[in-house]
């Protein structure tokens, strides 16, 4: 684009940059247009004042028709609406379409159409403002009424949502308002209110007053425009003055007009200038730093429609598509007329090196290395605001030829402006009429949504390996639309699978599980279980195996993962959808499965019917009683639950031996067992003392201590202590409690079991060497020597003397004689 047709404004430039001729052939005029914002979806429908609905079940009637178009005017779809009047239609930048209509029936539509959402808001609902999680829109109110209803939802396509209703008399006959939206939602929106007496207010999303006369406003203010990015806002009388504030009203006006030609509406072009429409085919536009300097800008077409975006302002007519915008520094510091700028100079570099003269060399060289490497950075920074493909290679070759006598320059950003141009200028071809910085705030999700909906798979593709992105979701959105697609729909099965394994083979790692689902909602079950097959990955296997309801596969799926918690979770998954017996018989011959499930009842329910349930179906009788058993050991610090134990007991022994003669040893166990607890509960109502949960021989020990050995004499059989074992834990009764008197009697009643070895270990610690000495001659099993020894041990010299005398082991004596 020659800088001729630059337009002045004070120290700016503006400059028209114009797509295609549009191909559409639609009443302009007689229409509304909506786009989407950054070169996206064009909608184009009848102005409401144009027909009205009287019957919306009348055929004979026209019906509200919606015309969707690329930015070439290429028509993409249409939307035919028979619920009523449209009141407005706002597109998202992913191109999801968001009709109101006078009946209340909202839509939400996406693929051009071909899918929607349908809610139901007040009657007459209008004004859409979109959200980053949703929209507004006002409904039907009085003068002094402000009615709005805040829809919430993660993505437009989904059905779920969350309407909220907000009405608010706020006392004062409105005369316009605005929504200014902000990244975090609702909860931080601002919305101005103008009242008859010009008073500016400000309220939250709940309609309460946060400042009031906020803004010093000319009289009349009759229009109201946010920018594109939601930082600036303008208010105009439509006559003369205009004035422009930031959207948190710091400090003063950024730009005051009080002189500007009359004008019907006004937009903002970026950030840098406004825009004041003064005819059908004349705008004046006016920069912010200087808006005393007006600049008139005609057009060669009429009926025209304008959108602010976020760096121009787009216009769409009849036939023509512009955007106007603000040329930049780096254009203007490097391709204005007779600029003597560094940049320029490396620019007229590129001519000079075309023509052979040698002039190129001597002119970089010229330059200072700093100088020189900013003037690589603003032809590169050029070349990126540039649109026209011709004077962006122009600018590369000139950043290139300076890069190359800089050493050691970081050609990162070189590369990146490389990739970044590729882009633009393929998407522009795409018709999607974009900027660079446009394309940046895109980013290369919703441009990746953008192409899949125009189904240009391989460029979608091509665009993601261009960003080095992972490009495998195109493949999978290609493959979505295959099997949805009307010209598949009569082909087969295995026609299709097919069509989508000649691509989706040929894509590592490809993940099937959309593709699936898809199958499935086109009720191609049988499509949907061949694709399963070849998804890599087991967790997304047994997911989609659960939602197809195949409950013998996802099982044998998850024991084949080798994975306890994946098939933990299909258990679980299955308790709930099957009955016991079905799902007894799917774990049948299944061991790992079934220990798992033990365990999982174990721990989710807190009581065990549900486990004997269950092992009682799996005819495991042996793994229910052993489960009864651990119950009851599990209580043995619980003695009430103890004793309630003891009939519990009793019949596990009985169905111990029932069961198998090999488990005469856990029977005995649980016999036992029950006996004791019986004998306990006697012995607390006996002597008011606590037996409950000792062992036998603690029950026993604990007898003794208090001084009765009749009564453990008559319990010892039934509790199977033997005479040994009541000798031991008597003798060890009277040594704790220092009866020695008692000790010695019990070694004179009859003969020991255990000897009398024992008798003279248990004097020893508290050094009672005289009854200790008694017990010596007693120990029969003791050799002379033995004896010589003990006495010894306890200090009786004298006897060990005299048995040593009697010895024939010199040693013996000698050992004797030294002491």
């Amino acid at each position: 684009m020659s800088t001729l047709q630059w337009e002045r404004c004070g120290s700016q430039f503006f400059r028209t940059f114009e797509a295609p001729a549009l191909k559409w052939k639609v009443p302009i005029a007689q229409s509304n247009v909506k786009n989407a914002k950054c070169g996206g979806l064009i909608a184009v429908y009848d102005r409401s004042d144009v027909f009205v609905i009287t019957d919306i079940n009348d055929q004979t009637q026209k019906k509200p028709n919606l015309q969707l178009f690329s930015g070439d005017g290429t028509k993409l779809g249409e939307i035919n609406l028979d619920f009523g009047n449209i009141t407005d239609v706002a597109i998202t930048m992913d191109e999801t379409i968001v009709i109101t209509t006078q009946t209340g029936i909202t839509r939400h539509y996406k693929d051009f159409g071909a899918n929607f959402v349908q809610l139901r808001l007040n009657q007459g609902c209008r004004n859409i403002s979109l959200f980053k999680n949703g929209y507004v829109v006002q409904s039907e109110s009085g003068l002094q009424t402000l009615s709005l209803q805040f829809i919430k939802m993660e993505s437009l396509s989904t059905k779920e949502c969350k309407v909220e209703s907000i009405s608010k008399d706020l006392g004062f006959d409105i005369k316009q308002y605005v929504l200014i939206p902000e990244i975090e939602g609702f909860q931080a929106m601002q919305i101005l209110v103008l009242d008859t007496n010009n008073v500016l207010r400000s309220y939250n999303h709940s309609l309460d007053t946060v400042r009031e006369s906020i803004a010093k406003l000319p009289n009349d203010i009759s229009l109201i425009k946010i920018s594109a990015d939601n930082k600036l806002v303008a208010f105009s009388n439509k006559q003369s003055e205009v004035i422009i504030y930031k959207t948190d009203f710091s400090g003063e006006p950024l730009c005051l007009l009080t002189d500007s030609p009359a004008h019907s509406d006004l937009f903002f072009v970026g950030n840098d200038a406004v825009a004041l429409i003064t005819d059908k085919d004349c705008i004046t536009v006016f920069c912010l730093q200087n808006p005393e300097s007006l600049a008139e800008i005609y057009f060669d077409d009429e009926d025209l429609h304008y959108f602010s975006e976020i760096d121009c302002l787009r216009i769409l007519g009849k036939q023509s598509h512009l955007m106007l915008m603000k040329v930049s520094d780096a254009i203007v510091t490097t391709l204005k007329l007779g600029s003597v700028s560094p940049s320029a100079i490396l620019y007229s570099c590129v001519d000079q090196i075309k023509s052979g003269s040698p002039r190129a060399n001597q002119t970089v060289n010229s330059l200072e290395k700093p100088i020189l490497e900013q003037a690589v950075n603003t032809c590169i920074e050029a070349a990126l605001d540039e649109l026209f493909p011709k004077v962006q290679e122009k600018l590369l070759r000139a950043a290139m030829f300076g890069k190359s006598v800089l050493p050691l320059y970081d050609s990162t950003t070189y590369i990146d402006a490389l990739t970044r141009l590729r882009i633009g200028n393929n998407l522009r071809k795409l018709q999607l009429f974009a900027t660079d910085k446009q394309i940046s705030s895109l980013g290369l999700p919703l441009i990746l949504s953008r192409l899949e909906l125009r189904k240009l798979w391989p460029e979608a593709v091509a665009i993601a390996k261009l960003y080095r992105a992972p490009f495998e979701n195109v493949y999978v959105e290609w493959a979505c639309n295959e099997i949805q697609e009307t010209p598949n729909i009569d082909l087969s099965d295995d026609q299709l699978i097919g069509v989508l394994d000649e691509k989706l083979l040929k894509v590592p790692a490809l993940t099937y599980t959309k593709i699936v689902k898809q199958a499935l909602n086109m009720g191609r079950k049988k499509l949907a279980k061949a694709l399963l097959t070849r998804e890599p990955f087991i967790n997304n296997r047994i997911m989609l195996l659960l939602q197809m309801d195949d409950v013998q596969n996802v099982l044998e799926e998850a024991l084949y993962s080798g994975n306890v918690y994946l098939v933990d979770y299909v258990l679980m998954i299955l308790d709930n959808q099957l009955s016991t017996p079905q799902l007894m018989r799917l774990l049948n011959g299944k061991d790992l499965a079934i220990k798992r499930q033990e365990l999982l009842l174990k721990s989710l329910y807190p009581t065990t019917s549900e486990l004997h349930e269950f092992l009682s179906y799996m005819d495991e009788r042996e793994r229910s009683l052993r489960y009864d058993f651990e119950e009851i050991v599990a209580k043995t610090n619980d003695p009430k639950a103890l004793e309630e134990s003891a009939n519990t007991l009793t019949n596990l022994s009985t169905r111990f031996t029932t069961l198998n003669k090999k488990f005469n040893l856990e029977s005995k166990a649980c016999s036992d067992w029950s006996n004791l607890i019986k004998i306990q509960t006697q012995l607390e109502s006996d002597f008011h003392k606590k037996f409950i949960g000792k062992s036998s021989s603690e029950t026993v020990s604990y007898l003794l201590q208090l001084a009765q050995p009749s009564v453990v004499k008559k319990i010892a059989g039934k509790l199977n202590i033997g005479d040994r074992q009541f000798w031991w834990l008597h003798l060890r009764s009277l040594s704790e409690r220092h009866l020695w008197n008692d000790l010695y009697d019990l070694a004179l009643s009859t003969k020991s079991p255990i000897g009398y070895q024992p008798f003279f270990d248990a004097c020893l610690p508290s050094q009672n060497y005289e009854l200790a000495s008694r017990f010596v001659p007693m120990i029969h099993e003791a050799s002379l020597e033995d004896k010589v020894k003990m006495f010894m041990k306890i200090k009786c010299v004298d006897k060990a003397r005299e048995l040593a005398a009697k010895s024939r082991n010199p040693q013996l004596k000698k050992l004797v004689d030294d002491i």
